[in-house]
């Protein structure tokens, strides 16, 4: 897999999974996040993006409105069991 990341991404991870259409879904940060009031935000590989054969992005997934951000709590609650 030797490719170049689709304009608005940057620092790939490690992890790369393959769908059955074909498209690829890689572990990247954001180039250029902005919040509502225009700061710019930088981010560390917490976006999903799922990208086709042609290397351009269909789909993403932005990991910090999918999963709970108080789950480290919850981790930590089960480890003391």
């Amino acid at each position: 897999f030797n490719r170049r990341l689709p304009l608005g991404y940057a620092d790939y991870s490690h992890a790369l999974d393959q769908a059955q259409n074909g498209h690829t879904f890689l572990r990247v940060s954001s180039s250029d996040l902005r919040r509502a009031d225009n700061k710019r935000v930088h981010t560390v590989r917490d976006l999903i993006v799922e990208m086709d054969s042609e290397g351009n992005a269909v789909d993403e997934f932005k990991l910090w409105e999918i999963l709970d951000p108080y789950r480290d709590n919850v981790l930590k609650a089960l480890d003391q069991g």
